[in-house]
């Protein structure tokens, strides 16, 4: 049984095609003074934008995508699959929250900033072993893990989002020269992971446990 369903790899693949294709579509339709180095992506959804339903529909489609790869990541354990649902709720909310034309926006700085956090946060808590009920557990010993999801490999997945995030917010605040460009850094890195986890998940040799296998006991962190 591979521990990725077909479905939640096309979602993993889909999340950074429909989010950086509706930015990329999106630039090209706004006039020259648009600027991608220093204009955020959410301009582009924003009333003021020209097309704004293009990055609306990438944000709803990224954000869709994000959920149900949540669902069928079985092997990022229960905290990592919540915060990859939490980011993937968020970013279909930023669709609908866009930022005004004038000025900001409370609500579109919560769910923009909520989905930067979650999203970031995801892979270092797929690490934490959790009790999980309703499926089975990649984090039982002697189980392998498929290198994307090891401690290592997560921590680093974090950290760097962590690191865009906090350059893209120096930006925001300080008005610097490259707000929208440390923004698509950071939401593109973001998007990326879930794709490279479950292709790495799809590539693995060993296979979930069998139906029926107890997973009750409280596992350990795998190294």
């Amino acid at each position: 049984m591979r521990p990725v369903p077909w479905w939640a790899l096309l979602s993993a693949i889909g999340a950074p095609f429909f989010l950086i294709g509706g930015w990329t579509a999106g630039a090209a339709r706004q006039p020259d003074h648009y600027d991608p180095i220093f204009d955020t992506i959410s301009v582009l959804a924003g009333p003021g934008a020209t097309d704004p339903w293009i990055m609306q529909l990438g944000l709803a489609a990224a954000g869709a995508c994000y959920l149900v790869t949540a669902i069928g990541l079985v092997l990022a354990g229960v905290l990592g699959r919540a915060l990859l649902a939490l980011g993937g709720i968020a970013t279909g909310l930023v669709a609908l929250f866009p930022q005004p034309e004038n000025g900001g926006s409370d609500e579109h700085a919560f769910v923009a900033g909520t989905a930067f956090v979650a999203l970031a946060l995801w892979p270092l808590a797929s690490t934490v072993a959790l009790r999980d009920r309703f499926w089975p557990t990649w984090a039982d010993p002697g189980v392998p893990r498929p290198w994307a999801v090891r401690r290592p490999a997560a921590i680093i997945a974090s950290l760097v989002p962590i690191g865009l995030c906090a350059w893209f917010g120096v930006e925001m605040f300080s008005r610097g020269p490259w707000i929208g460009l440390t923004e698509r850094f950071a939401a593109g890195a973001e998007s990326i992971w879930p794709m490279v986890v479950a292709i790495s998940a799809r590539l693995a040799p060993s296979a979930l446990p069998a139906a029926g296998t107890d997973t009750a006991a409280e596992p350990s962190p795998v190294e």
